[in-house]
């Protein structure tokens, strides 16, 4: 029972490769604005009042790339060990389930303890002999349980529209919300059909399920355009 074990047994999405990707792709000088977002920094800083952020765009404005950037700058801001960061990739292209996502975020927060929790080795001495892994319950009272062990938890999702509807989009929103009232603060980002979120039926669960949470529109400026053309 060793640790890489267990953590090998909570999930094996590689979000790290995915980031990195994405950030090779990057070209000088691009995305800088991403910092100076009035909304972001309120997010980032907990002067806003909402623990939860959703960031909405057209399909092809980078908004997996400016994700990937704002979780870079996350990272170099980070006071570690007290602050934790944990992040996850979905798209149409390679969509995840509900679970599988939560079980990413238990993964990622389980190997930034300072040692892993002994809920989570309990569970695992208990349960991976049966051969099956953490059900929903299980997953989120270990997410909760190290939610509250760090100071701040920061959770970013890309591409929330990318998760497959089976398990039920809403329930996902509710579990991560539910995740903020322990310490955790939350970017959501998503594909859209127009300018604004209530214009795409296709994200009616999401919207219902962030009703309130400050939006914010994540589109590319004519510097990186231009660099990009170029």
């Amino acid at each position: 029972m060793t640790p890489s074990a267990i953590l090998a047994w909570l999930s094996t999405l590689d979000n790290e490769e995915t980031k990195q990707t994405k950030l090779k792709a990057r070209l000088p000088g691009t995305c800088d604005w991403v910092q100076d977002i009035p909304e972001l920094q309120a997010w980032i800083s907990g002067q806003s009042q909402h623990p939860v952020l959703w960031c909405y765009g057209l399909p092809g404005h980078g908004k997996s790339m400016l994700s990937s950037v704002i979780i870079d700058e996350l990272e170099r801001i980070l006071c570690r060990p007290k602050q934790a960061l944990v992040y996850v990739y979905s798209d149409y292209d390679k969509k995840i389930k509900g679970p599988d996502l939560l079980l990413s975020i238990c993964r990622q927060l389980a190997s930034q303890c300072s040692e892993l929790p002994w809920q989570l080795v309990k569970l695992y001495s208990q349960t991976a002999p049966e051969g099956r892994r953490p059900d929903i319950d299980e997953t989120m009272l270990l997410n909760v349980a190290m939610c509250d062990a760090f100071s701040h938890v920061f959770i970013v999702v890309d591409g929330i529209d990318g998760v497959t509807r089976d398990w039920g989009r809403e329930l996902l929103l509710e579990k991560l919300q539910w995740m903020c009232n322990h310490g955790a603060r939350v970017l959501i980002s998503s594909g859209t059909h127009g300018d604004r979120p209530e214009r795409c039926g296709c994200l009616e669960d999401i919207e219902d399920a962030l009703q309130g949470e400050p939006q914010l529109l994540m589109r590319p400026r004519e510097k990186d355009v231009v660099a990009f053309v170029e």
